[in-house]
């Protein structure tokens, strides 16, 4: 199948979502893709000792924010900067963005939920809300995918 060579981030970001929210009914699948997270929440308690749970799940929001920051702008940089004007993009740095989003995205929107929501973190299945939580953070890879066809059509 031959993608257009416009909307290559969109069709690759769409295959993105499309397999996360297939993932969905595993119902592991969603667990192990918010775990990533965890460390970056141990880190913080590390740092920030005798910080309430509700402190710690906002400081690893802002960390998990910054870390996706960190990975899209670059990414984007280098995908406008070593892209030709009248060529496509290579599938596989897309392709590699998503995998590196997909372990920053998930665990982004699952500690936005639950510290929105201020899910008991003591219940065993806390892990779980991760079924509430992948279906809405899955979209973000078409959201992406079109972010960088506008960079590259402005480049």
């Amino acid at each position: 199948m031959k993608i257009n060579p416009n909307r290559k981030g969109l069709v690759i970001g769409a295959l993105f979502t499309a397999i996360s929210l297939m993932l969905v009914a595993t119902v592991i699948a969603p667990a192990l893709a918010v775990l990533p997270g965890y460390p970056v929440e141990k880190m913080m308690a590390l740092m920030v000792s005798g910080a309430s749970d509700h402190h710690l799940q906002l400081l690893t929001i802002l960390v998990l924010a910054v870390i996706f920051l960190l990975i899209l702008i670059p990414a984007l940089i280098l995908i406008r900067s070593s892209t030709p004007p009248n060529e496509s993009i290579v599938s596989g740095k897309i392709i590699l963005l998503m995998v590196l989003l997909y372990m920053v995205v998930h665990p982004l929107v699952f500690y936005i939920f639950s510290y929105a929501k201020d899910w008991n973190r003591k219940d065993a299945q806390y892990l779980m809300a991760a079924l509430v939580t992948v279906p809405f953070s899955s979209f973000a890879f078409v959201i992406v995918g079109a972010v960088i066809d506008a960079v590259k059509k402005r480049g």
